[in-house]
């Protein structure tokens, strides 16, 4: 399966590999950073939670930067829709305190590295690419929903 079809940019040519792996690497850092801003607020560390959600809406800014509706259509679509909303509630965390948006950012984020492993990095993975787009989750429940999940 080929990361066009997932809404991202394809590469023909020798950096695709390269490119694919930068991809895994921004939604492993998104990932961290959403994290680390967790524990900051948990923790009641203001500062740190700010700090690190400005580095995960930078980074998520990079995803949404590599996303091509036209190639993607359905997916890509739905990818820059959810990064927006990402991007509009997690710039709120560090003002209304709600660690909701991070837990909820960092689910997405967690399922999508996930898919992105399996569907690009995994060329050997025989997965049909019917089931992903209805959205639900691997235990056949809610899953990616951007109109439901970041409210």
């Amino acid at each position: 399966m080929s990361a066009d079809k997932l809404g991202y940019v394809s590469a023909q040519d020798s950096d695709a590999i390269w490119r694919y792996k930068t991809v895994y690497k921004l939604y492993s850092t998104a990932i961290d950073d959403l994290e680390i801003a967790r524990r900051g607020l948990v923790a009641g560390n203001v500062r740190e939670c700010a700090e690190a959600v400005s580095r995960a809406i930078s980074t998520i800014c990079g995803l949404l930067a590599a996303v091509d509706v036209e190639a993607g259509q359905e997916a890509g679509s739905f990818l820059v829709s959810l990064y927006t909303k990402m991007i509009q509630r997690l710039a709120l965390v560090p003002i209304d305190n709600n660690i909701s948006d991070i837990d909820h950012s960092l689910s997405y984020l967690k399922q999508l590295k996930s898919m992105w492993e399996i569907y690009v990095l995994n060329e050997t993975a025989n997965i049909s690419m019917s089931g992903m787009y209805d959205h639900r989750g691997a235990d056949g429940g809610e899953g990616l929903k951007v109109s439901e999940g970041l409210h």
